[in-house]
Formats: C-alpha cells, sequence, structure tokens
C-alpha cells in the first residue's frame, strides 16, 4: 500500500486486516499535525464520499492500493464553514418554507423529498458550528444575540429537530408542517444574524492567541 499526505508519500506498512478507519486513526497520529485536518481522502485513485451519518464505506487494508489524504488547517477550515454556513442559509431557508407549504397543501411526496435535503442541510449547519466551537476553543455561554446566549440557540435548534423527528416517526405531517413553520424557519432565519457574531469571537480569540505567543518571546 502506498500512502500520501499532501502529495507526500509516507512509508508506513499495515497488516491487510486493518480496516481504513484504522489506517487513517494511525496515519492521522503519526504524520499530521493536531493543527491540520483531513479534508480530502481517495482510495485506489477514487475519492471517497462520506455518508448521511458521516461515515466513509469500511474497506479492508488488503483491498487498498494507494491511500490519498489531502489536509488543511483547522482553523482555516472552521472559519471557511462558518462562510459557507452563511451562504447556504441564503438557499436553505427558502427550501425550508417551501417544505412546510407542501405539506400544507397535501404535496406529501414532494414535502419528504425536500424535507429530507433540509435535514441534510441542517445537520451539515449544526456540524460546522460545533467544528468551529471546537477548533476555535469559542464558548457560546459567552457569545450572546438579543442577550441570549448562543448555546441556547443551537439547544433550542437541536431541541426542535428532536420534535420534528417524532412527528415525521408518527407520520403526522400537519404536526411537522407547524414545527417546520412556526419553530424551525424562525430558528434559522436569526442564524444569519448569529454567524457575524461567532465570526467575530473567533477573530478576537485568534488575535488572544496571537499577542500571548509573542509575549512568551
Amino acid at each position: 500500500m502506498r500512502i500520501y499526505v499532501d502529495s507526500q508519500e509516507e512509508k508506513m506498512d499495515f497488516p491487510p486486516e486493518f480496516s481504513l478507519g484504522e489506517i487513517i486513526d494511525q496515519v492521522s497520529n503519526e504524520r499530521i499535525s493536531d493543527s491540520r485536518v483531513i479534508t480530502n481522502i481517495r482510495v485506489n485513485g477514487e475519492e471517497l464520499l462520506e455518508d448521511e451519518d458521516g461515515l466513509y464505506p469500511d474497506i479492508a487494508g488488503g483491498e487498498i492500493d494507494s491511500l490519498e489524504l489531502q489536509t488543511g488547517l483547522s482553523q482555516e477550515m472552521a472559519h471557511r464553514g462558518l462562510q459557507d454556513a452563511k451562504n447556504y442559509l441564503e438557499k436553505l431557508n427558502p427550501g425550508i418554507e417551501k417544505t412546510a407549504e407542501l405539506y400544507r397543501v397535501g404535496e406529501d411526496a414532494k414535502a419528504h423529498d425536500q424535507y429530507g435535503l433540509c435535514m441534510d442541510g441542517i445537520n451539515w449547519f449544526i456540524h460546522v458550528l460545533e467544528g468551529a466551537r471546537q477548533v476555535m476553543g469559542l464558548d457560546y455561554e459567552k457569545i450572546s444575540f438579543n442577550g441570549v446566549p448562543v448555546r441556547s440557540y443551537v439547544e433550542n435548534l437541536e431541541n426542535v429537530i428532536r420534535e420534528m423527528l417524532a412527528a415525521q416517526s408518527d407520520e403526522d405531517w400537519v404536526m411537522l408542517s407547524d414545527l417546520i413553520e412556526y419553530e424551525l424557519l424562525p430558528i434559522m432565519k436569526g442564524w444569519k444574524e448569529i454567524l457575524p457574531l461567532i465570526e467575530e469571537a473567533a477573530r478576537n480569540q485568534e488575535g488572544k492567541a496571537e499577542k500571548g505567543e509573542k509575549a512568551k518571546r
């Protein structure tokens, strides 16, 4: 097996019974700096994509001829994720409105498809928020919007999603439509104003870190 990290070949050997996940974990621990994250994976020349649960296919090491990993700086990726999230909301929020409307007029089949797309987007959005918090060392209790900590907005979004999933499980489409229109949509519209506050807090955090590093020199 030939292993590349950012186009640089790494001399590492793995037994054939090792899974792809085990191989990536070991390469990450031994060859990738803590300040960087994996942004792209190619196995045998083919790009590997995550499934809906954020997992990669279970491939045995014996089936892998080449493994290529591309990385990026963690903070750069977090900043990019927040910027992408701001742009994505411009598409996601109209999609949420459309979902509620389709349920309301009884177009259940179309509504289900649109709902699935919206949930994929919302799950990605939450993933970006959590990634930014961890990578940038942000405290969402100390960042506030309208006097309310950002942590409360995250928890509120997660609670509404749980209610939506329960309504979906019960096939209560009226309840699901109401939750989407009157609970979810206002929350997501509010995030358009919250995300810039998170970006500002991240810049302040980085500024403090840079001053601290200079003070040590």
